[in-house]
């Protein structure tokens, strides 16, 4: 017959289920005055933008400055495609009167933690941007798509919407005439919800646009990478290319942290024998082992482009330096592809 535990494992019991009651009260608690406070500070005169990534929140910080506050929300050195949010994400969202991500499923991991009633700006549908079209039968895959239906603020105007389009390099900012084009955008947008600054977002913007259209000029000038072709980590370089008048031979991972498939690596091998492909780009944010161990098998030297850079990256910080950053990236892989003693598989 059954008997009651004795009193000490009785007390026990009800000892741990104080202590998880406690736990799960607390959480509630932290998570409740997480949302106020953020909601509290979105309330006051204080104008917050919230941006997806590095290079984005750099044209920000430049047409905001000290007339407000940018967040960056994916951490320098981090990949978009494996990011997990932090708790403190969660809490500088909440701060935010608006939110400037990528689109286009690339930056989806920023939605659980946005607010219902915050406004989001698109940047690649949103700044009259001729986007660059993968090749047939490739689609650019970063997430599952969200299950919200498009919604739009009246105040942003056109491009400040949810949407899922695939099929185009959602990498629209790796091109300094892009970069212009966002500028302007950002410049309105930015008037638009903080009309104290008006006039300086969109001086400012205007000012930086000029700039980034001259830095295409020069960047373009770099007459001896024309027409070169490269393997890229993933199929993420296209904008960069054409802006360029590179050539992408193909992409060591067609989806990135995916291993590529044997049809792959026989177009990869074709490129590289063919002498289509003259070095093959990593990235800083991804795993090179596969890279550099198919860059040994084809004899292709490696060089690094970074598609983010971002604060405490030396070279990279802005969004002027890392452009002239991949563009001397590239010079880089053709000096060493011209080096009939380089080792590739020294790397």
């Amino acid at each position: 017959m059954p008997t009651n535990p004795p009193f000490y494992m009785r007390a026990g019991r009800r000892t741990v289920a104080g202590i998880l009651v406690a736990v799960v009260f607390g959480a509630v608690l932290w998570w409740n005055f997480s949302i106020r406070s953020g909601n509290d500070a979105r309330q006051d005169d204080a104008f917050v933008v919230a941006v997806s990534i590095p290079p984005l929140a750099s044209i920000a910080e430049q047409i905001i400055q000290d007339d407000g506050e940018v967040v960056t929300l994916l951490p320098s050195g981090s990949s978009p495609h494996a990011y997990e949010p932090q708790p403190q994400d969660v809490i500088n969202a909440q701060r935010a009167n608006l939110f400037v991500v990528v689109g286009e499923n690339f930056d989806d991991w920023v939605l659980p933690f946005v607010p219902e009633d915050a406004v989001r700006l698109d940047t690649a549908s949103s700044s009259g941007i001729e986007r660059i079209t993968l090749p047939d039968g490739d689609v650019a895959v970063f997430s599952e798509p969200h299950s919200d239906e498009s919604h739009e603020d009246e105040h942003a105007g056109e491009g400040v919407t949810h949407s899922h389009g695939l099929g185009f390099d959602p990498h629209v900012w790796l091109s300094a005439t892009n970069g212009a084009l966002i500028a302007e955008r950002y410049g309105e947008v930015f008037a638009d919800y903080d009309p104290e600054h008006a006039d300086l977002y969109r001086e400012r913007a205007t000012e930086l646009a000029s700039q980034l259209r001259a830095l295409a000029g020069e960047l373009g000038e770099h007459a001896e990478i024309e027409q070169v072709a490269f393997i890229s980590m993933h199929d993420g370089w296209r904008t960069f290319a054409d802006a360029q008048d590179l050539f992408v031979a193909g992409a060591v991972e067609e989806i990135p942290g995916k291993v590529p498939s044997p049809q792959q690596l026989l177009v990869l091998t074709d490129a590289a024998e063919s002498g289509a492909a003259q070095f093959i780009a990593t990235e800083p944010q991804l795993s090179a082992q596969v890279a550099t161990t198919l860059a040994c098998d084809l004899g292709l030297p490696t060089v690094v482009l970074d598609p983010l850079g971002g604060e405490g990256i030396e070279g990279r910080e802005t969004y002027q330096d890392l452009l002239r950053y991949n563009v001397e990236a590239v010079d880089e892989g053709l000096r060493k592809a011209s080096q009939p003693e380089f080792n590739p598989c020294s790397q």
